[in-house]
């Protein structure tokens, strides 16, 4: 291991343990051996490892001093725990990108290599902040200062594209730094892609918040998808939030593809159409809509330019490099140069008015606006209208089992609430629940008072005949009058009789109503529960991708408390199937004893197993690694199966967990393990096929593409009928 003495700063060489104390060759003084390769003044091929400073998409950055230029570079380290091919790969591919590209806005690659089993790049180091710091100290960047630091972005990814066909694939403001003199550049080529790299079964990879729906969805990309991300970025340097702020990866990902971000226009920011519309039009959900390449980008940044900068002659034109920091003071005073005196003798005297009249009369205004935007932060969620509505809902159904109120009164009671409701087409979810409720203790307070009704005619027809047969037995000298009146009281029952009947056919028909209405509510129950199931199975099926078990069983447990007793069943093979799923990835993660020295069906022996991958001497003595999803199934259920024969279970049930684990939905095996596993895969099938069908309400033909490609993905798979079933009519 080589260091730099601390104290004389000349070289150490030493085969001394990490962290051991030595004396100095030059200076005799005592010294520490550094306790790893990436600690502060550790010597990495022609460099001294600084200060750590960031960290990119596959490695970590220093500060550090080259030896033999004398100069600061920015050296990123590929650290050990990573160094597997995969990571080397990826590693090496981004020192290969970065050092064929030269150009102003971006990093310049100095040197790669390897030393001690750690590789190496080294590139111009930046003075200066990410973007995201800055966002982050200032809140928000004034719109046309946000519009020239796109425009340098741009230009470099314009450069990139023209000159390698190359596809960034993470710009967001943590991979964009300012210099102090205000020069930009893009870094971390981590994930950039040569467009003719691409296939079909290639790693999801980038930041979430800035991915554009194709990436999300692991199409075919082109410099289209870095409009997007730059897009979103333009986004959140004016307005200071992300577009798109979902709790969760599938949040996220939803909101990208089926949520429109408010315009910048309307957030109160005074911020102009023509920027709105620019910011609108970069962040389109298909590719076709937003702009046709960086070249048209770039025109259009550099016309909207014209309106925003304080002096347009001096915004700088398209593939022309900036090299200096934005100067408004000196954009401003070109502007005033242009004035008279008296008119800016004018200006300052009206100015200085307005200041006055401003302090004096606005001042209360941030309190107020410090109120209402509290108010609106803690609304967000669920209106406060609703829990005022569930309260007297409830107060309502109390005494509704009470009958402490009768039945007109009720009635008066329900409508009240009713009104308070807002509109069909602008409930919540909870609110429509409201709603349903509401209407069906209605028909039950109607069919009450029409009992009532019944009721009290029946009691008066009873009285009246009472008091006729009275009138009749005792009073013989008036017979005919009283038979003239009998025939009246015929008349009057018969009416009475008649209405009675209209109120029996009445409640026949309200009864059958609400017969009918019952029928429609536990279906529109079971909706409900069907699509928090599905949704919850298909959160359940990204996260085992990304093997974050303890997320699945926190999922887990909270939808057991929402779905309730329906869902228990399924809770319990749920939680069997995620602990059998995490005990295999531990088994191929960390290794296991019982596993080293068996050997493959191929008669090669398992020398170790570690971070998915398997090492075995191959039958000329050579140690080779494969993915443990290059192994073949039967051969890892022999292995499982020698460790914990009730986590491997059947050859059948074990393929299909492997091939949920190895995200292949499409895969034969997937659907034919237990029951669970299946449900698991077949949610997140139609969770694709939703995707589709919202996709082609906007393009047909891209819809169309995107279920041919699925159906030639599922080509062996029993769901192909089923997929093909549903999105038969993007076919015709």
């Amino acid at each position: 291991m080589r260091f730099q003495c601390s104290f004389c700063l000349s070289i150490v060489t030493t085969d001394k343990p990490l962290g051991s104390k030595i004396p100095c060759p030059s200076c005799g003084l005592s010294c520490f051996v550094p306790k790893s390769h990436s600690e502060e003044h550790c010597v990495i091929g022609d460099f001294v490892v600084g200060k750590k400073v960031g960290s990119g998409s596959i490695g970590s950055v220093f500060k550090a001093k080259q030896l033999s230029l004398e100069r600061d570079v920015a050296l990123k380290l590929l650290l050990p725990e990573l160094s597997s091919p995969k990571f080397v790969a990826s590693f090496l591919k981004e020192a290969r990108a970065a050092a064929q590209l030269s150009h102003t806005n971006l990093v310049q690659a100095y040197a790669v290599g390897e030393e001690n089993g750690i590789c190496y790049l080294a590139m111009n180091y930046i003075d200066g902040e990410s973007l995201s710091h800055r966002i982050e100290r200032e809140g928000s960047i004034a719109i046309d200062e946000a519009l020239h630091t796109i425009q340098q972005v741009a230009e470099a990814l314009y450069y990139a594209w023209d000159e390698a066909r190359l596809i960034h694939r993470d710009v967001k403001p943590d991979n964009i730094m300012i210099t102090k003199e205000g020069m930009v550049k893009l870094t971390d080529l981590g994930l950039a892609m040569n467009q003719a790299e691409w296939t079909e079964d290639m790693e999801i990879s980038g930041s979430p918040s800035y991915m554009s729906p194709e990436q999300f969805a692991g199409e075919k990309l082109d410099t289209r998808s870095d409009i997007y991300s730059l897009g979103i970025t333009l986004y959140q340097m004016i307005s200071g939030e992300l577009p798109f702020k979902g709790q969760t990866f599938q949040d996220v990902a939803r909101q990208h593809f089926s949520e429109e971000a408010i315009p910048l226009h309307r957030l109160g920011l005074g911020i102009s159409l023509k920027v709105s519309n620019l910011v609108k039009k970069m962040m389109e959900k298909l590719p076709e809509d937003r702009h046709e390449n960086m070249e048209a980008l770039l025109k259009e940044l550099w016309t909207v330019r014209q309106t925003t900068a304080p002096d347009k002659d001096l915004v700088p034109d398209v593939h022309t490099i900036s090299i200096n920091k934005l100067d408004y003071d000196l954009q401003n005073k070109s502007i005033r140069n242009k004035v008279s005196p008296q008119e800016r003798i004018k200006k300052l005297k009206s100015r200085r008015d307005f200041l006055f009249w401003l302090l004096v009369t606005i001042f209360p205004i941030p309190i107020m606006a410090l109120v209402v935007l509290v108010f609106f932060h803690e609304t967000q969620k669920e209106p406060p209208k609703t829990l005022m509505i569930e309260e007297k809902m409830q107060t309502f159904i109390e005494k509704y089992k009470k009958q402490e109120l009768h039945p007109a009164l009720m009635a008066v009671e329900v409508d009240q609430i009713l009104n308070a409701l807002p509109p069909m087409h602008a409930q919540t979810m909870r609110q429509r629940t409201v709603f349903w409720q509401l209407r069906y203790f209605r028909q039950h307070i109607e069919n009450e008072k029409l009992r009532i009704d019944m009721d009290d005619n029946r009691m008066l027809i009873k009285s009246l005949e009472k008091k006729y047969r009275r009138e009749l037995s005792g009073k013989n000298t008036v017979s005919k009058k009283m038979q003239a009146s009998s025939g009246l009281l015929k008349k009057q029952v018969s009416a009475y009789k008649a209405k009675a009947n209209n109120y029996a056919s009445l409640n026949r028909k309200i009864t059958s109503q609400l017969k009918r209405e019952k029928v429609t509510n536990t279906a529109l129950k079971k909706k409900i529960y069907n699509f928090k199931r599905n949704y919850m199975l298909v959160q359940l099926y990204i996260l085992i991708q990304k093997r974050d078990f303890d997320m699945v069983y926190a999922l887990l447990k909270y939808n057991r408390g929402v779905l309730g007793k329906p869902f228990y069943g399924e809770y319990s093979r749920m939680m069997i199937l995620a602990s059998r799923l995490e005990n295999i990835v531990g088994y191929f993660s960390k290794g296991n004893a019982r596993m080293l020295g068996r050997k493959l069906s191929s008669g090669c022996k398992i020398t170790m197993i570690r971070n998915g991958n398997i090492y075995y001497e191959d039958l000329d003595g050579s140690v080779r690694a494969r993915s443990i999803f290059e192994v073949p199934y039967s051969d890892l259920h022999n292995l499982v199966r020698a460790v914990n024969h009730k986590v491997a279970g059947d050859a059948k049930s074990f393929a299909a967990d492997m091939a949920i684990l190895a995200g292949n939905p499409e895969s034969p095996l997937a659907v034919k393990g237990r029951k669970c596993a299946h449900e698991l895969v077949k949610a997140y099938v139609n969770f694709q096929i939703e995707r589709i069908i919202a996709i082609s309400k906007q393009n047909k033909a891209s819809a169309k593409r995107l279920t041919e490609q699925m159906l030639d993905k599922f080509s062996e798979s029993p769901l192909r009928s089923e997929i093909k079933k549903k999105l038969v009519f993007l076919l015709k």
